[in-house]
């Protein structure tokens, strides 16, 4: 009888965790500001990342076209055309960017 009231604490306990837990907002982010010379010093590490990505995902295509022995390149012009939209959405959403001074 003892298990069986410890069983439905726990149950009960987990419920109430569960509903607390997903009616609680989250808190709102923190406004994201830098001084100028981080902002270009840290766009210029994304800009890095972003033409490193790119040379690693057409290495990695053009591994794959090796090993495919169905010999698709189509397939790779595909993977590399959607590559490149990508990689010229990412600059051009990263030259934009722009977080605010803060406040001092």
């Amino acid at each position: 009888m003892i298990t069986v009231g410890v069983i439905v604490v726990l149950l009960a306990a987990a419920i109430g965790y569960a509903a607390t837990a997903q009616t609680a907002a989250p808190p709102p982010p923190r406004e994201l500001c830098m001084d100028a010379d981080t902002r270009d010093k840290a766009r210029a590490l994304m800009f890095e990342g972003i033409n490193e990505a790119l040379t690693r995902h057409t290495a990695n295509l053009f591994d794959n076209l090796m090993k495919d022995r169905g010999h698709d390149p189509d397939r790779m012009t595909r993977g590399m055309y959607t590559s490149l939209a990508l990689y010229a959405r990412s600059r051009e959403n990263l030259l934009k960017w722009s977080p605010p001074a803060c406040k001092e």
